[in-house]
């Protein structure tokens, strides 16, 4: 079983707005509205390769039976996201077919209490066993700062979980030092981790084997863009 946390779900909504452009008025056409996430996501995937998965966080009262229904009809996903007061936040992509672009409005999202942190943590405390999976993936809320994210992790890590961490910016340097098994930046965030000086020289590659010499036990999949991703760990470096 691989457990998969969102601590900021988001609804994906896409809008089509023809001639749209910043500070005017225009109309618009709504596609779709998913329940989304990058930890969502991830558990719809692992569960249709079959892969045992279960998927929790947080998730606002007002959608929570919407995103409920939604995950019910994924076969073979465990699911049990843990709502709280206040609304989900709803990410945006305009997309404009005259002038062929993308715009996107990411929301923050509401801040998470720090007793919501904590029942989080004994729900997957009393499910999780030693050498089991525990992937965090996204961005963190409000209320949930990288200090605050490297304590979370850390305490799993010392119970002998392997943790997995998908975030950003100073949350995947808090990943490195709670001790995490498995780290995926972009070009972007592996270039903060190691110093952008050190990834012009060495490349992806090189910066990804950089992040090993101090932590030989991490795994690092890397990825960049249409350049595709680098996997890198002791037994080796892969393009």
């Amino acid at each position: 079983m691989i457990t998969l946390v969102s601590l900021n779900t988001c609804v994906d909504r896409t809008l089509e707005a023809s001639g749209f452009a910043v500070g005017t008025h225009c109309k618009a056409r709504l596609l779709a509205e998913t329940p989304a996430g990058k930890a969502l996501n991830a558990a719809r995937i692992l569960a249709r390769l079959g892969i045992p998965a279960r998927l929790t966080g947080f998730v606002g009262e007002d959608r929570a039976a919407w995103f409920r229904d939604s995950l019910d009809r994924v076969p073979g996903l465990e699911h049990d996201l843990l709502p709280l007061p206040g609304r989900t936040r709803i990410n945006t992509t305009i997309l404009d077919p005259s002038g062929n672009t993308e715009t996107h409005v990411r929301e923050t999202g509401e801040p998470v209490a720090a007793a919501a942190v904590q029942r989080l943590r004994e729900e997957l405390s009393r499910n999780l066993r030693s050498g089991d999976w525990l992937l965090f993936s996204g961005s963190l809320p409000p209320g949930i700062g990288p200090e605050d994210f490297g304590k979370l992790l850390g305490g799993f890590v010392r119970n002998g979980i392997r943790v997995g961490a998908d975030v950003s910016d100073r949350a995947l340097a808090a990943a490195i030092a709670a001790g995490a098994s498995l780290l995926k930046p972009n070009r972007e965030e592996l270039a903060s981790l190691v110093g952008s000086d050190v990834l012009g020289q060495g490349g992806m590659a090189g910066a990804a084997v950089r992040l090993l010499r101090e932590r030989p036990t991490l795994t690092v999949l890397a990825s960049d863009g249409p350049e595709g991703a680098y996997l890198a760990s002791a037994a080796g470096c892969w393009h």
